[in-house]
C-alpha cells in the first residue's frame, strides 16, 4: 500500500498526543474545490502513523520500511526528546535516502531547532519547518498546526501555498456564516416550540398534581389499614389475656378478609403474631396459623409503595426510617419508610438535576439546580432530610459565557458534612458548614467535570462526557499534597462516569458506561488499585452487606462474584435471555436482586448468589429501561426505578 504521508515522532508525551490529532487533520482534509483540479492529490490522503512503540531491536521492522518506502511525504514532529530516538533518525535518513530532503516537513512542537531537531536535519542547513513551540500544552499545540494547516498541506497535495491559504480562509468563512445563521433559524424554531411546549407543561402540572392527589389518597388509605390492623392487634391482645374466645374468632375472620382484599402492610403480621399465644391451642391455632402464612410476603419480596415520575433520583437516611425523592415536577419528597405518607414537600425556583447526596451523619441532604447566580437565585441547596427545610443555601459562580458546560458534581466526605463540588469545568470548592473553600490546587478548568474524594488529600478526578466538544481527557489520581497527577486508562474519557462504594467504606469501584471500559476498585484511604480489568464492559457493580463480595453485571449477559480479599473471581453466571442492568445484594451474601432488561422488555429477578438459581420474578412497574436498585441501610427495603416508576418493596425472610 502507497501512502501520502508518514508521521515519525517520539513515542511520549506531548508528541504521542500531537501525533494522533495531526492523524486525523491529515486524513480529513480537503483540499477547497478551486484547488482540487490543479492538484494531483485531491482526493482523501493516507496517512501512516504507527500506534505502538518500536521493538528493541537494530534494524527497523519490516512494515516501517515498507511505509517508507511507499510515501510521498515524511511530516517530522520535533520536540526536547526527538534527538535522544534512534528510531527517529534512522527513519528520518531512510527516507531522505529514497525521496530527497525536500520531502521531510519538520514541525517544531517544543524548544528550538537546536535542541530537537535530529542530528541529521540539524546538519542540512535549507531545511523548512513549522515552529508552533510557543504553546503550553498539547491542545494550543494542535490548535496552532490546525491554524498553520496550510503550509504542510499545500506541499502534499501540489498546489500554491498563497492560493490555499486564500481559499482555506474563505471556506472557514462561509462555515462560519452557517455556524451564525443556524443557530438563529434553530432559535427562532425553538421559540416557537417552546411556547408550545409551555402549554403543554402546564398541562403536564396538572397531571401530575392530579396523580400526587391518587397518591396520596392511596397512601391515606394504607394508613388507616395499618391503624386497623394496629387496633386488631390491640384488641386480640385483650381477647387473649380475657380468654374470650368467640373475639379472638371475630379477629380471624377480620384478618383473613383483610387478607382477601390484598391488604399487606408490615404492620399487618403483627395482629397476626398475636393470634399463636401458646394458650390458643386446637382448631383455633390451626386457624390462626393459616392466617399467618397467608400474611407472610409472596416470593420473598412484597410491594409496599409506588411513585410514577420520570427521571427521579433518591435516597435512604443512614437509618433507613425516609426516603428522598427528586421527581421530575421540580420538587423534593420525604417519605417516612414506615407508612410512605409524604411528610414534607421542596419546591425549588426551576427543575432540578435530580441527583441528591445525603451525609452519613443524615443531618444534610445535597442537592444542586440548574439555576445560574446571575439570576440572583442560589444553586446548591442543603437540606435536612427530614423536613426539608434548608440549611444552606449557596450560590457558586462561574462563566456565564460557557453555559453549554455541564453543571456541578458533588459528593460527601465520608463520616462527615464536608461536600466538594465541582462547577462548570471551571473550579473545584470544599464545603464545610456553609462556608465555602476554593481548591484552585486541582487542576479542573478546561479538563475534568467532576472530583471524587478518596481521602482529605487524594481525589479521583473524572470529566465523563461524551462528545469531541467536551475535554477528552482520562481520568486521574491527584494527591493534593504532592501536586502528582496519574493518568487512568484512556477509555476512561469516555461517557458515563459511575462510582460504587463498599458499605465498610474501604473499597470504592469506578468504571464508564461504555462497551469494553475498564474496571477499577481502590482503596479508599490509600489510592492503591485493588483491582483492574481491562475492557471489563460492565454495567453495575454491587458490594455485599458485608462488604466481602463485588457483584458485576456485564454486557455479555454475566454476573461475576468475587471476593474482596484479593478480589478473585468466584462463580459466572451466564443469564439465558438479557443482561442485568442494575444488581443489589439483600439479605447477608445469600441474594441477588437484578433489574433485567431485554428489548425494553422490564423484570425485577431475584438470584440466589451461591448457586445461580433464580428464585422470583417481580413487574418494577411502567418504563422501558432499567435505572437503578437501591437497599435501604439496615436491608428491609428495596427500591426499584424505571424510567417512569419507583417502587418500594419490602424484603422478607425466608
Amino acid at each position: 500500500m502507497s501512502y501520502d504521508v508518514f508521521i515519525s515522532y517520539r513515542h511520549q508525551y506531548p508528541d504521542t498526543k500531537v501525533a494522533k490529532q495531526l492523524h486525523k487533520l491529515l486524513e480529513r482534509f480537503r483540499l477547497p474545490k478551486s484547488l482540487a483540479e490543479e492538484s494531483g492529490h485531491a482526493g482523501r490522503w493516507k496517512v501512516f502513523m504507527d500506534d505502538f512503540e518500536l521493538p528493541a531491536t537494530p534494524d527497523l521492522s519490516q512494515t516501517i520500511k515498507a511505509a517508507l518506502d511507499s510515501s510521498r511525504f515524511l511530516v517530522l514532529l520535533c520536540s526536547t526528546s526527538t534527538p535522544e530516538s534512534d528510531w527517529v533518525k534512522k527513519e528520518v535518513l531512510t527516507f531522505a535516502g529514497k525521496n530527497g530532503w525536500d520531502h521531510i516537513l519538520p514541525i517544531l512542537i517544543e524548544g528550538t531547532p537546536e535542541s530537537s531537531f535530529p542530528k541529521p536535519v540539524l546538519e542540512y542547513k535549507n531545511i523548512q519547518y513549522l515552529d508552533v513551540s510557543g504553546e503550553p500544552n498539547h491542545f494550543r499545540i494542535n490548535a496552532s498546526i490546525r491554524h498553520s494547516r496550510a503550509w504542510f498541506c499545500h506541499r502534499i497535495a501540489g498546489c500554491r501555498h498563497d492560493a490555499l491559504r486564500r481559499a482555506l480562509r474563505s471556506r472557514d468563512v462561509r462555515r462560519a456564516a452557517i455556524y451564525i445563521i443556524a443557530p438563529a433559524v434553530l432559535m427562532l424554531t425553538l421559540s416557537l416550540y417552546l411556547l408550545n411546549l409551555r402549554d403543554s407543561a402546564q398541562a403536564s402540572t396538572l397531571e401530575a398534581q392530579r396523580l400526587d392527589e391518587q397518591n396520596r389518597i392511596s397512601l391515606q388509605n394504607t394508613q388507616a389499614q395499618r391503624l386497623v390492623y394496629e387496633e386488631a392487634m390491640l384488641s386480640a391482645e385483650r381477647a387473649v389475656q380475657d380468654a374470650d374466645e368467640n373475639a379472638l374468632w371475630v379477629r380471624l375472620a377480620e384478618t383473613e378478609s383483610a387478607l382477601d382484599q390484598g391488604q399487606l402492610f408490615p404492620a399487618a403480621a403483627l395482629a397476626k403474631e398475636f393470634l399463636l399465644e401458646p394458650g390458643i391451642t386446637g382448631e383455633m391455632a390451626e386457624a390462626a396459623q393459616s392466617v399467618v402464612e397467608r400474611a407472610k410476603p409472596s416470593g420473598y419480596m412484597t410491594e409496599v409503595f409506588s411513585f410514577k415520575s420520570v427521571w427521579t433520583g433518591m435516597q435512604f437516611t443512614p437509618d433507613s426510617k425516609t426516603l428522598l425523592i427528586v421527581a421530575d415536577d421540580g420538587t423534593v419528597r420525604s417519605y417516612p419508610t414506615d407508612t410512605y405518607l409524604r411528610r414534607a414537600l421542596f419546591q425549588d425556583f426551576v427543575p432540578i438535576d435530580r441527583r441528591i447526596q445525603i451525609s452519613d451523619s443524615g443531618r444534610l441532604a445535597a442537592y444542586f439546580t440548574h439555576q445560574y447566580p446571575d439570576q440572583g437565585q442560589p444553586n446548591l441547596f442543603m437540606l435536612d432530610p427530614q423536613t426539608l427545610e434548608a440549611v444552606h443555601s449557596i450560590s457558586l459562580t462561574y462563566d456565564d459565557n460557557e453555559r453549554n458546560k455541564p453543571g456541578f458534581q458533588f459528593d460527601f466526605f465520608p463520616g462527615t458534612e464536608t461536600i466538594y463540588v465541582t462547577a462548570a469545568l471551571e473550579q473545584a470548592y470544599k464545603i464545610d458548614e456553609g462556608e465555602i473553600t476554593a481548591l484552585p490546587e486541582l487542576p479542573i478548568r478546561d479538563r475534568y467535570q467532576g472530583i471524587y474524594p478518596l481521602s482529605e488529600t487524594l481525589f479521583l478526578l473524572f470529566n465523563g462526557w461524551w462528545g469531541e466538544e467536551w475535554p477528552q481527557i482520562p481520568s486521574a489520581l491527584y494527591d493534593l499534597d504532592t501536586g502528582e497527577e496519574t493518568l487512568l486508562d484512556e477509555k476512561t474519557m469516555l461517557e458515563g462516569s459511575l462510582i460504587d462504594c463498599s458499605p465498610d467504606g474501604r473499597f470504592l469501584a469506578y468504571r464508564t458506561e461504555m462497551y469494553e471500559t475498564p474496571l477499577y476498585v481502590f482503596d479508599r484511604g490509600s489510592g492503591e488499585i485493588l483491582f483492574f480489568v481491562d475492557e471489563m464492559g460492565c454495567k453495575d457493580v454491587a458490594f455485599s452487606p458485608d462488604s466481602s463480595l463485588m457483584a458485576v453485571s456485564r454486557y455479555e449477559n454475566d454476573v461475576e462474584i468475587y471476593e474482596t480479599e484479593g478480589f478473585t473471581l468466584v462463580r459466572t453466571y451466564r443469564l439465558p435471555d438479557a443482561w442485568a442492568r442494575k444488581i443489589a445484594f439483600l439479605d447477608g451474601n445469600g441474594k441477588l436482586a437484578f433489574l433485567e432488561e431485554f428489548e425494553r422488555v422490564l423484570s425485577l429477578k431475584l438470584m440466589d448468589a451461591a448457586t445461580g438459581a433464580i428464585l422470583g420474578e417481580y413487574d418494577p412497574g411502567a418504563g422501558q429501561f432499567a435505572e437503578e436498585l437501591l437497599l435501604s441501610p439496615d436491608g428491609t427495603q428495596l427500591v426499584s426505578r424505571t424510567d417512569a416508576e419507583i417502587k418500594v418493596w419490602l424484603v422478607g425472610e425466608e
